[in-house]
């Protein structure tokens, strides 16, 4: 192992400058990459995902403090070791995450629980969020501060880690992420933290870069290696990173099956028949003469094969993700094949909101092949705005069917709340509206009468002489009998569902009750928990602002300029992490993913905290200083108020501005608070506060991901987070004097 004589960097801090600017990119790698692969594991769900970037938050500040509080003599030497560790930590977290589900003895696409959400993503993140915080301190700790100012050493650490950071991800974001495998992408980006730890003894850098070459070379058949032992018994024919997801095709015998996200897209021979002719034939029969149909989500295999047996003229489907549009023709074979052949099936790969918003054409029937939402995406497809552009491409007669989650007969409470929901949704759209008791709940919206009786439907059956293998006229007697729908009337006719709230683009209700719906199935103690935070009052989120308010001010006339500038850095943290989940949330309602996205959102971000730290470190002056923190508390303010602007109508640019004004703010305050605290030592000043800022990350991107944004809103969220930097704003004014006698 090196001596502290090999690491101690030169007198000019170059070698520092390097190494800090390589910890940062590692930091990148290991933090997006994670994030991605936890969002395959609770199959896209991006509130799981701010439960992540939270979590990550809160583990490097524990490291960061940690490490803060050894003392700036003992970084040389721990220097080698801390970044060996990080490195591993950050690879073994790839595999770590695809079998936290056997772990856990969870069965592949079985709902997750909240506790199980938690517990997966502290296991994972643990140790490579917090052996990068340490790292970050140490790697600060080992430049020599000379004759410059502790701010301007504080904030140039800041910078130089944030440059790295940045320029990893511009290389994954156009380079790694979509072209190599997520273990590949850590070991090449963790090369320059090899190389940078150990600069004088070449043999051991080498051993280091050969050994994370070789893993890269390899993480193909690593990956699938991992996915094989989640999936025990099927063959893993491929593992693919797309623009908007994770794409895993599986093989067993004859059965094959496609996963994206975690959760099963395609399975072949179809298995669930009840419901793909229940779905199809309804929806298709509810309508006197259907020829123009539209499906939105994944219909190839099983829905698509019903609908053709109809006397259609085209069928449209559309679905995201052209990667996956492959990764099931493949699996398919010549089921999907001959279907895709059928000159009146036109497929299209694009945002269904992006769709409809640029087609003209009309259709006699849409369907939905989804039943509920289980992320951001999906739930915008269940929202009052995508059923009015819905109703706006229908043609005369025309009509929108959507499934419903659970059994007609046997509505439990989280179901019966999420189909209240929807049929308030669809009421406020399409005036007739009728729910259907089939296997599973139907909704048929239209702008003129429907006609559902069972006979009518039978004797359309009859008429156009379709194969089925279970629908036929007594099915249909007994599936939508009097007795059925009256008792699905009855269970949606009672107060509490009569008051439902509306689902749209930026307060994801049906959301939030189906993670409550789900975490029951896993957990009912946290689903309690979960559900009654949703009935929590509004006034209880803002009397938190006031109690923080009040803080700020008590605390800064008590214990004066450090505890000021401490408590901007953790309000700034809590704010800019809300508003980096609230920026990937509304990123998502506005492009429809933000699977490759979030790295340009992340590297905006990081941008920002570059250009910020380096204006810190050129202005110390008292005065200045305290300009400079309030208007950075200003300009974040105007960050998290915009978000509900941008969730609507805001381009990609708008969004990487926004994000990379927030993070000046952040880096601003981090530089210039480093003048004011009392702690001795460059490492102890960043330990302190990057564990502030992280800290109050981690409040703030839990608080919103979890109960401010599915609770109440995108838009009512942003609101709260402006006021949370108004109160540390209101913390920062000097005291008024007494007047002179």
């Amino acid at each position: 192992m090196p001596t502290p004589a090999d690491i101690r960097p030169a007198g000019d801090n170059r070698q520092s400058r390097v190494l800090l600017a390589s910890v940062g990119g590692l930091g990148f790698a290991a933090q997006v990459v994670l994030l991605r692969e936890l969002l395959a594991t609770f199959s896209g769900n991006e509130l799981a995902a701010g439960v992540a970037l939270a979590v990550w938050i809160l583990c490097e500040a524990l490291g960061a403090w940690l490490f803060g509080r050894a003392g700036d003599e003992r970084a040389p030497v721990l220097l080698p070791w801390l970044g060996l560790a990080s490195i591993a930590a950050s690879l073994v977290g790839v595999p770590a995450t695809i079998l936290a589900r056997p772990a856990l003895r969870l069965l592949p696409s079985e709902a997750v629980g909240i506790p199980a959400v938690a517990g997966i993503t502290l296991t994972v993140l643990l140790l490579p969020a917090a052996s990068h915080g340490a790292l970050f301190v140490a790697a600060s700790a080992c430049r020599k501060t000379g004759t410059r100012s502790p701010v301007s050493s504080v904030g140039l650490a800041y910078v130089w880690e944030g440059l790295g950071t940045f320029a990893a991800g511009l290389v994954a974001s156009f380079v790694l992420l979509n072209r190599v495998p997520s273990l590949a992408v850590v070991a090449l980006l963790a090369l320059p933290v090899a190389a940078t730890v150990t600069p004088r003894s070449r043999p051991l850098a080498g051993t280091f870069a050969a050994t994370l070459l070789l893993i890269a070379v390899l993480a193909p058949g690593l990956e699938r290696r991992a996915w094989a032992a989640a999936w025990p018994g099927q063959h893993v024919a491929s593992v693919i990173n797309t623009h908007y997801g994770k794409v895993v095709r599986l093989e067993r015998a004859e059965q094959r099956t496609v996963l994206y996200d975690g959760a099963a897209v395609m399975n072949l021979p179809v298995a669930d028949i009840e419901r793909t002719e229940e779905l199809v034939h309804l929806s298709l029969l509810a309508h006197a003469a259907p020829r123009r149909v539209l499906m939105l989500g994944q219909a190839l295999g099983g829905l698509l094969a019903e609908a053709l047996e109809h006397p259609v003229s085209g069928v449209t489907l559309v679905q995201l993700d052209p990667a996956l549009s492959r990764e099931l023709e493949v699996a398919g074979g010549d089921v999907v094949r001959t279907q895709l052949a059928d000159s009146r099936v036109h497929y299209v790969s694009i945002d269904p909101i992006t769709f409809l918003r640029r087609s003209s054409d009309a259709f006699d029937c849409i369907i939905f092949t989804d039943a509920a939402p289980a992320t951001i995406s999906t739930s915008r497809l269940f929202a009052v705005e995508f059923y009015a552009l819905c109703r706006a491409h229908l043609r005369p007669g025309g009509m929108l069917a959507v499934p419903g989650p659970g059994s007609s007969m046997q509505l439990t409470p989280d179901v019966r709340a999420i189909l209240a929901v929807r049929k308030r949704s669809l009421e406020t759209t399409f005036p007739y509206v009728q729910l259907l008791p089939a296997d599973f709940p139907l909704f048929l919206a239209s702008g003129v009468p429907l006609w559902t009786r069972p006979d009518t439907l039978s004797a359309r059956l009859s008429r156009i002489g379709i194969p089925t293998r279970v629908i036929d006229s007594a099915y249909l007697t007994n599936l939508l009998g009097d007795f059925r729908t009256a008792m699905l009337t009855r269970e949606l006719n009672q107060p509490q569902e009569r008051a439902a709230r509306l689902n749209t683009w930026t307060v994801p209700t049906e959301l939030f009750l189906n993670v409550v719906r789900e975490s029951r199935l896993a957990s009912a103690v946290s689903s309690r928990w979960y559900e009654a935070l949703g009935r929590t009052p509004l006034w209880f989120a803002w009397l938190f602002v006031a109690l923080l308010a009040s803080t700020g001010l008590i605390g800064t006339r008590a214990r004066g300029k450090p505890f000021a500038a401490g408590f901007a850095v953790l309000t700034s943290g809590m704010v800019g992490a809300s508003v980096m989940v609230l920026s990937v949330i509304g990123y998502q309602v506005r492009f429809g993913s933000v699977y490759s996205g979030i790295s340009l959102l992340v590297a905006a971000f990081t941008l920002g905290t570059v250009l910020g730290g380096i204006a810190g470190t050129r202005s110390s002056a008292n005065r200045t200083s305290r300009l400079l923190f309030g208007a950075a508390d200003i300009a974040l303010l105007a960050c998290a108020a915009s978000q509900p602007v941008l969730a609507r109508a805001g381009s990609v640019v708008s969004f990487l501005t926004v994000l990379c004004l927030a993070g000046v703010c952040l880096g601003l305050q981090f530089a210039l608070a480093g003048a004011l605290l009392h702690a001795r030592g460059i490492g102890r000043r960043v330990g302190t506060l990057s564990s502030l800022d992280l800290a109050g990350g981690f409040l703030g991107g839990l608080g919103t991901a979890l109960f401010l944004l599915p609770v109440y809103g995108l838009a009512t969220a942003a609101l709260i987070a402006a006021g949370v930097k108004l109160a540390s704003l209101l913390g920062q004014l000097p005291p008024v004097r007494p007047a002179a006698n």
